[in-house]
């Protein structure tokens, strides 16, 4: 799904059951696994890459070259600035990783 005035520029590539979000930008040959969101108003800098099932929340920025590990959450508002390992959490500006992801996370509570 590419939402209203999202922006997907050249050389990008989408994989399946993604989604691209309301104002998003995708810029130029980004990887956008499958399984994969960029929610509303969130940036990726060029050749940035988002695995799979990797969610990127509302106004984040994540620079470019910046690779995004499999089942990892970007907090809304957060700066990236270096990689992200699988199935972990980053908030802030720059972004930190402050929560790991496993098996027995707490969505519920995340909530």
């Amino acid at each position: 799904m590419v939402g209203a005035t999202a922006v997907i520029n050249t050389g990008a590539q989408v994989g399946s059951h993604t989604v691209i979000n309301t104002g998003a930008i995708v810029e130029h040959d980004c990887v956008v696994k499958d399984g994969a969101a960029v929610s509303p108003g969130a940036h990726l800098g060029g050749r940035v890459i988002l695995e799979r099932f990797a969610f990127v929340g509302t106004g984040a920025i994540v620079l470019s070259r910046v690779h995004i590990g499999e089942r990892a959450v970007i907090a809304a508002g957060s700066v990236v600035t270096r990689d992200v390992p699988d199935r972990v959490l980053v908030m802030g500006t720059p972004g930190r990783i402050v929560e790991r992801l496993d098996r027995g996370f707490d969505w519920k509570r995340a909530m």
